[in-house]
């Protein structure tokens, strides 16, 4: 990797050889500040190691895993190693719009020195605004959505309140946390952060530390100015099932460490419950 970059990009595959291609083109054209690509990939057994290594060893930093690490294990080899004032936490399902996409974001976190996150605004494919920051889930919130019921009641209040449905997501915002697919975040804050926390195998490791930047006093900033295109689950469509226990056992984790009050064995048959519901539903989706 370079010598004091504006920004380390840092992206983690896994078996999304196709899609990541298209990410890191979309990274080619950035302009106005210094920057490098890391890329970790998860024991891809789809060629993506070979690709990355044919089509972009000269731009690129390839840091192979003999084991799928899951994501925020994976991010902090990166967090050990890169020298960028700014890591840009970036999914290969991602393509990037905007040629200095970088150097407006790194600009406002030079002129804003309190903001330890800066998030872009998330569209699908489709170009809808894909819901990239939530408040921080109450207990009951989250297990709701967690359920079929979130599916079955996507407009009760305790849903839209954590999606913040209410939000206008076409203005600059202080928020509660931001999706891990696409945010920019000051070095020194990860430091001090000690980067991920990697008992999230997968999902919640995003909202784990901006909880904890939170407690910390940094703010976690939405700024619509700049935009990237997420295509969801990628990779993680690819393992449907052992994605749904994944998600579960990372916000249980999530709660056993940010709400002691709540007993851990009042939380365990409420996870049971919508992991066995989720599962049974997705089961009979596949045999359709």
């Amino acid at each position: 990797m370079s010598d004091r970059a504006d920004v380390t990009v840092s992206i983690v595959n896994f078996n999304t050889k196709d899609e990541l291609r298209k990410c890191l083109d979309s990274l080619l054209n950035q302009q106005g500040v210094k920057y490098e690509i890391a890329v970790v990939d998860n024991c891809s057994v789809d060629g993506s190691l070979e690709m990355l290594n044919d089509e972009y060893s000269h731009m690129v930093g390839i840091l192979p895993s003999d084991a799928n690490l899951g994501f925020a294990a994976a991010q902090n080899l990166v967090v050990k190693q890169a020298d960028g004032r700014y890591f840009f936490i970036l999914n290969p399902d991602t393509v990037v719009t905007g040629d200095y996409m970088f150097k407006h974001m790194v600009d406002y976190m030079d002129e804003h020195p309190n903001v330890g996150i800066l998030a872009p605004k998330v569209l699908n494919p489709d170009g809808t605004v894909q819901k990239s920051v939530r408040r921080f889930p109450s207990f009951f919130a989250a297990m709701f959505r967690q359920t079929k019921l979130g599916e079955w009641f996507p407009n009760t209040k305790l849903v839209k309140d954590y999606l913040m449905d209410d939000f206008d997501h076409n203005e600059i915002a202080d928020v509660d946390w931001a999706s891990g697919c696409a945010m920019m975040v000051r070095k020194s804050a990860m430091d001090n952060m000690g980067g991920f926390d990697d008992r999230f195998f997968m999902y919640c490791e995003d909202m784990d530390l901006c909880r904890r930047m939170d407690e910390e006093s940094w703010v976690i900033r939405y700024y619509p100015r700049e935009e990237v295109i997420h295509r969801i689950g990628a990779s993680s469509d690819k393992v449907p099932l052992e994605m749904i226990g994944e998600h579960h056992k990372s916000m249980f984790r999530y709660f056993v460490k940010h709400n002691a009050l709540t007993p851990k064995v009042f939380l365990i048959p409420f996870a049971a419950l919508g992991l066995w519901l989720r599962s049974l539903a997705l089961k009979r989706k596949v045999k359709m």
